[in-house]
C-alpha cells in the first residue's frame, strides 16, 4: 500500500521557525511526525521515526544540516531531505547536494514552493520504494 500523506520530520534550532513550519505543513495535510532541535537530534529522530521527508536547517549546533544529511542518508537511503537555509551561497548548496539533499531552499521562499518541493520529494521517495519492491519481485528464486 502506498502512503498518500507525506510524513515529515522538521529539524531546526529556532523554536519559532519550527512551530511556524509545523503549522504551515499541517495546514497543507502533511503529517509532522517529529521535530528535532539540532543535527544530532535529527539523526536520532530520523532513525526512530523513519519519515518520508526531512526538512532540515543548514546551520545548527553540534551537528550541522550537511553532516546530519550524510549520517541520515547512510542509514536511511530512501528518505528525502530538503534543506531550508538562510544562506544561498553556491558552495553551501553544492556541499548539501553532495551530502544527498533532494533540494535546497532559501528561507523566505514562498510557502507554496516549500509545499511543492516536499510533495515532489515524497513522490520521488514513493517511486524509489516502488522500483525497489518491483526489482525484488522480479528476482529469480532458488527452488532447489
Amino acid at each position: 500500500m502506498v502512503p498518500t500523506d507525506p510524513r515529515i520530520l522538521i529539524a531546526d534550532d529556532d523554536d519559532d521557525l519550527r512551530q511556524a513550519v509545523r503549522d504551515l505543513l499541517e495546514d497543507q495535510q502533511f503529517i509532522v511526525v517529529g521535530e528535532a532541535v539540532d543535527g544530532a537530534d535529527a539523526v536520532t529522530k530520523a532513525i526512530a521515526l523513519d519519515p518520508d521527508v526531512i526538512l532540515i536547517d543548514l546551520r545548527m549546533p553540534d551537528v550541522d544540516g550537511i553532516e546530519a544529511t550524510r549520517r541520515i542518508k547512510a542509514r536511511l537511503p530512501m528518505v528525502q531531505i530538503v534543506m531550508l537555509s538562510a544562506y544561498g551561497d553556491p558552495g553551501l548548496i553544492s556541499a548539501a547536494e553532495n551530502a544527498g539533499v533532494y533540494a535546497y531552499l532559501v528561507k523566505g521562499c514562498p510557502a507554496e514552493l516549500i509545499r511543492h518541493v516536499l510533495t515532489s520529494a515524497f513522490s520521488f521517495k514513493v517511486g524509489l520504494v516502488q522500483r525497489q519492491t518491483e526489482g525484488r519481485s522480479a528476482e529469480p528464486t532458488d527452488l532447489g
